[in-house]
């Protein structure tokens, strides 16, 4: 095994931890100080269903790993960007009432978009985990 695999799976996942701490003080900030924990869960919900979503498909052994682990950390990246942006724009009013439709939809607005790049990463892993076990 290269060394540069082992440089980048730690890279991804120094990125990964430093857009959690990163999404923590966004949504502490942009939603309620309170609802930052969110975060956890967000990450935690996209680094399951990758795991999931690997383990549902199989092995095919006709891609390579590498290329694919490679495809999902740029891919972490730019949906890292565009999620920032795209929460940056979509501000939620949690003050307001609860009951009405429209208070939830920047909330899950926050979810898919943030959820992302934790589901990218967290695929890289599950493929690094099943290829270089």
């Amino acid at each position: 095994m290269d060394k540069r695999f082992y440089a980048g799976i730690s890279l991804l996942a120094a990125a990964t931890l430093a857009f959690e701490v990163y999404l923590t003080r966004v949504f502490s900030l942009m939603i309620w100080p309170y609802m930052a924990f969110v975060v956890v869960s967000v990450a935690m919900l996209g680094v399951g269903a990758a795991g999931a979503w690997l383990a549902s498909r199989g092995s095919d052994g006709k891609t390579s790993s590498q290329g694919q682990m490679a495809t999902c950390a740029w891919g972490f990246g730019a949906a890292a960007l565009i999620g920032t942006a795209v929460v940056g724009h979509f501000p939620a009013d949690l003050g307001g009432s609860m009951v009405s439709l429209q208070a939830h939809v920047p909330v899950v607005l926050y979810y898919l978009v943030s959820g992302a790049p934790f589901f990218l990463s967290g695929y890289a892993f599950a493929l690094a985990f099943r290829s270089f076990p």
